[in-house]
């Protein structure tokens, strides 16, 4: 399961469909579902939220992801020499 702050803009509405694309079920938080609809018709979850207050988001997040963990951090490469 995915959560994407702010995720009807182009890059976040874009990582959202290609994970629907595979399948995965992803969760979008935006300060107005009526710009979600599009999303929401793909198969992803609407959670509106104040996303201008960082403890508005840390609740909604922590809310959506019910203690699941996930990290996005790119794998660490060396270059072979």
């Amino acid at each position: 399961m995915y959560v994407i702050l702010c995720g009807t803009g182009q890059v976040g509405s874009a990582t959202a469909r290609a994970l629907l694309d595979e399948g995965q079920q992803v969760t979008i938080i935006i300060r107005d579902e009526s710009h979600g609809e599009d999303l929401k018709e793909a198969g992803a979850k609407i959670a509106v939220a104040d996303v201008v207050t960082s403890s508005a988001v840390d609740a909604r997040c922590r809310k959506e992801r019910a203690g699941k963990d996930h990290n996005h951090a790119p794998p660490s490469h060396k270059k072979s020499e």
